[in-house]
């Protein structure tokens, strides 16, 4: 982070894997972290390997995945896995719904990944009197947002 920034967390995010219920059922059951290795993996990360520490409590274990697709768009890799393409990572916040409907299955949900980032901030120029508006706003999304994602 730039020494010319302040830095607010506001939560801690959580990256689960996801496919769609089709490919589950072409593909199989996926039980264990390690069975993560044999599936078409819709990446976040570049990279032909990706190693992924995942934590489950108390209990930590590693994956190295092969990326059939890698981008940085996380809307694009949704639409990979809603397309039964693979296994992707992706914030919990963002698949509510979908799981919800039925359109995405939530693959070992007790596991997750934090390499994306494990926090969300709120990144602003340093001032020692913000505008009142400014400061309403970030004072709200600190009240609102945990709130917000904790339900995801």
């Amino acid at each position: 982070m730039p020494d010319d920034v302040v830095a607010r967390e506001l939560c801690e995010l959580r990256w689960h894997f996801y496919c769609g219920p089709r490919f589950l059922e072409t593909f199989g059951p996926c039980e264990t972290p390690a069975d993560l290795e044999r599936t078409p993996f819709l990446s976040p990360h570049e990279g032909r390997k990706v190693p992924l520490e995942l934590f489950c409590g108390t209990a930590t274990a590693s994956a190295v995945l092969t990326p059939r697709v890698s981008s940085e768009n996380i809307r694009f890799l949704l639409d990979c896995a809603l397309e039964d393409m693979g296994v992707t990572l992706l914030p919990s916040y963002f698949t509510q719904d979908m799981v919800e409907a039925g359109r995405l299955v939530q693959l070992l949900p007790q596991w997750y990944s934090n390499k994306n980032g494990s926090k969300l901030l709120i990144v602003t120029l340093p001032n020692r009197y913000p505008i009142p508006a400014a400061q309403a706003l970030i004072d709200l999304l600190r009240a609102e947002v945990p709130g917000l994602l904790a339900r995801a």
